[in-house]
């Protein structure tokens, strides 16, 4: 198989990941103070946009750091990289914006890593949610205005830091949500190059991505990302169905018919998992890889089912 890095696999790039954590309290702070125009609005304004940014720290951390520590998605090493994002961000936060509950802050860090361990079991995406929801709720308290700050400013700088917290949200929700791709769509959709930088754990993503090289006619990294897209937890039918089409490619005909026949058996073991089975049944699609019918002789040697007669 031929050899890559897992930074090239994943497209991420950890130095940029730890920086934008470092940048991030700076130009949120900066921002907040240029809106909120006086330092009791500002006060008031701070606490949820600094729990945002620890929340948003510690989702980079675990998108874009993680995999290039951890192999397994959404592992231990994972956590620990989003930790660690989410504690530089909180570090650089104390020098823009001021101190803060360090009760607080090391009991939201325990929440954190809690809430992706109890949501683990949903998939790497969601333990990294999960992480940053708890972080972020515990981090309204750790962040609360203190005693001393000035009584000063627009009663409604609550709700001006409340805005500006969804907006951070927002920025990492909805690329996400544009970004997706349909499992039926990987072989047309090409690279998926942003796609694994928002979720390095698509297994969708990965598999469009293995299409992609087989495009170019770099097998040995394709049939590498079909396996990696079944290891983080996609469907082994689609991921089969790009082995077959690698094999045929390098001319292995019978391995690759024999490898589709799998591909087919797949489907229909996901098809018939479904208690709840949809009349008619459909099998998920029954998709034939190009090279199947170019290099292997075409519909024939596949024992394609013969037409229909109703009597």
């Amino acid at each position: 198989m031929e050899a890559w890095s897992i930074e090239e696999a994943y497209a991420v790039r950890p130095l940029g990941s730890l920086a934008l954590a470092v940048a991030l309290p700076f130009l949120t702070d900066a921002a907040l103070a240029r809106i909120a125009g006086d330092p009791g609005t500002l006060a008031r304004a701070r606490p949820p946009v600094r729990a945002a940014v620890l929340a948003l720290a510690f989702a980079i951390g675990g998108t874009a750091l993680g995999p290039a520590l951890a192999e397994a998605p959404g592992g231990v090493a994972s956590l620990a990289a989003a930790a660690l994002c989410a504690a530089v961000a909180g570090i650089a936060d104390l020098r823009a914006a001021g101190p803060a509950d360090p009760r607080g802050l090391a009991g939201a860090f325990a929440a954190a890593l809690a809430g992706a361990l109890l949501v683990r079991a949903l998939g790497a995406s969601a333990t990294v949610l999960g992480g940053a929801c708890a972080l972020f709720a515990c981090g309204l308290y750790a962040y609360r205005r203190p005693a001393a700050a000035p009584r000063t400013g627009h009663p409604l700088g609550a709700l001006l830091g409340g805005a500006a917290a969804l907006f951070l949200l927002a920025l990492v929700t909805a690329p996400a949500a544009l970004t997706a791709i349909a499992p039926d769509d990987a072989p047309y959709h090409g690279e998926a190059t942003w796609r694994l930088r928002i979720d390095p754990w698509d297994a969708t993503a990965m598999l469009a991505s293995g299409w992609a090289a087989r495009s170019r006619g770099e097998l040995g990294r394709a049939r590498a990302r079909a396996i990696e897209s079944v290891r983080m937890g996609g469907p082994e039918g689609p991921a089969l169905e790009l082995e077959a089409e690698i094999l045929a490619a390098r001319g292995e005909c019978a391995a690759a018919r024999a490898t589709f026949d799998r591909a087919i058996e797949a489907r229909a073991r996901a098809a018939f998992a479904d208690d709840s089975l949809p009349a008619p049944l459909v099998l998920g699609g029954y998709r034939l890889p190009p090279a199947l019918l170019t290099e292997c002789g075409g519909l024939d040697e596949l024992g394609a089912p013969r037409p229909l007669r109703l009597r």
